[in-house]
């Protein structure tokens, strides 16, 4: 361990209701992307400790999977309120492996305790059907838990994101292995060990490690019953590949390249600060970040000059400084990849009106960017970029931007900002994406479920749909008698 005190006992596994020695001997260096200094020690994992954490959750599994959704929520209302108490902490853990401001992290954890509280209710809400029989039988399904879930956790939102796949899998019935981020591990390691140790040994097991050594093994493992993942498209076809080949059930929520429409019915001056924090949150290192923006004509001009103004104002710094509105990039590699994009596209004709760097200091961090000039064949309007870049290009009609948005290999969230009735409706029909937001804002999509389009992903994804996704139904055939 280096700069953090007692996060978490170095090379320690959370298996069985307590920590146990990591069987590897490597350890990763979590850096503070602030600057880069080394904050602490995580294991790199071993299949044999993935053996581990898979037995003991089997082994919990048939006495979670018999009480009652009610007293399985009743134990996972009492972690929530557990939260309250080490709150700062993680934040400040947060923003230290993560790099996110200090405000962001905050957020974050504050949206765990209302999320755990509402799938605690739709827990209980989770019912199969009875079918109308001869009076000599009974038919019904009812929704069984699946077992053994793997989570593989993502790290540009790894405490809620943790939070959301394991306490649904737990409400359920399933007990879990989740495996963190080798990127972000340290706050989602912490809230469950300190919050939910008090559920029985085995129900929930925390693992570190990075994909070969530890989250291939539990992927693969054949007593892993179901898979969830969130996080790059790359890395979710091998695991929809490993799982698929033994017919595991997978749910995967993967990238996107998400993009705004901006008609002209709308005050672009309005619209550009509408959609100034979707880039910007987080350095752009969200999945439903905007990554592509196309603007009608005639107001495309005042569109541009009004984000540029406000991109140039943003303070960028560390997160612990309460005045820091946007933060590093969470590591080098994440960083690279954005300048790389953002120099293809220079070097293609784009011109960058605000930004377009690396910023000279401490850290990774990228300066808020605007660009114009953009052409969909660049690298940034294709791939996903998962930065603090906002993209522009002109286009003549709505149909246009509908056109443009669609094509893409990406379909987790799409936006469109009109005045319009007709043309919300038709965005609605047509617009190929999982989400589709008609002049509104980011969030608000807990209780309404969505499976992504193409390559963002496959599974529903929250809600009581998300539930159903962990659970399988099983048909029931009761007759009277032998001789009914």
């Amino acid at each position: 361990m280096s700069n953090s005190e007692s996060i978490l006992a170095e090379r320690t596994q959370w298996i069985g209701g307590r920590e146990v020695d990591s069987t590897g001997d490597e350890v990763m260096c979590i850096h503070d992307p602030a600057d880069g200094s080394a904050f602490a020690d995580v294991p790199v994992g071993h299949p044999k400790d993935a053996e581990g954490a898979v037995t003991a959750a089997a082994e919990a599994w048939n006495d979670w999977a018999e009480l009652s959704p009610a007293k399985r929520g009743m134990q996972l209302r009492l972690a929530a309120t557990k939260m309250d108490g080490i709150s700062d902490r993680l934040a400040d853990t947060l923003v230290h492996e993560n790099g996110k401001t200090i405000g962001e992290a905050r957020a974050e954890i504050g949206m765990c305790r209302p999320w755990m509280e509402t799938y605690c209710e739709l827990g209980l809400q989770l019912a199969g059907r009875s079918v109308q029989t001869a009076g000599d039988e009974i038919l019904f399904q009812y929704c069984n838990p699946r077992g053994v879930s793997v989570c593989l956790n993502t790290w540009n939102a790894p405490v809620i994101a943790a939070i959301e796949m394991v306490v649904a899998n737990l409400v359920v019935g399933n007990t879990v292995v989740l495996k963190t981020s080798e990127r972000a591990p340290l706050a989602t390691r912490m809230m469950f060990q300190e919050c939910f140790d008090h559920l029985p040994a085995g129900v929930l097991n925390v693992v570190n490690g990075d994909g070969p050594n530890m989250g291939a093994p539990l992927v693969s493992h054949p007593g892993t019953s179901l898979v969830c993942f969130i996080g790059s498209v790359n890395v979710g076809r091998k695991i929809g590949e490993a799982a698929g080949g033994r017919i595991c059930k997978a749910v995967l929520e993967l990238g996107g390249k998400d993009a705004y429409i901006v008609d002209d019915t709308v005050d672009p001056v309005a619209a550009a600060e509408f959609i100034m924090p979707t880039c910007y949150a987080l350095s752009g290192q969200i999945c439903s970040s905007t990554e592509r923006i196309y603007v009608m004509r005639n107001v495309y001009e005042p569109f541009v000059e009004r984000l540029a103004a406000l991109a140039s104002d943003l303070k960028v710094g560390p997160g612990m400084d309460e005045s820091s509105q946007m933060g590093p990039m969470i590591d080098e590699t994440i960083l690279a990849n954005v300048e790389r994009q953002v120099e293809e596209a220079v070097g293609a004709g784009a011109t960058a009106v605000v930004g377009g760097k690396r910023l000279e200091r401490e850290g990774y961090f990228y300066a808020p960017t605007v660009l114009t000039d953009v052409e969909d064949g660049m690298l940034l309007m294709h791939e996903e970029t998962f930065g603090p870049v906002a993209p522009v290009r002109v286009i003549d009609s709505f149909e246009e931007g509908l056109k443009r948005t669609n094509d893409s290999g990406f379909g987790l969230c799409a936006n469109v900002l009109t005045e319009s009735a007709p043309r919300g409706i038709k965005a609605i029909h047509q617009l190929q994406a999982g989400v589709v937001r008609i002049n509104a804002a980011r969030g608000g999509i807990l209780h309404c479920s969505q499976e992504p389009a193409k390559d963002s992903g496959i599974g529903m994804g929250h809600g009581m749909e998300f539930l159903h996704e962990l659970t399988y139904r099983k048909s029931v055939r009761w007759q009277g008698s032998i001789s009914s």
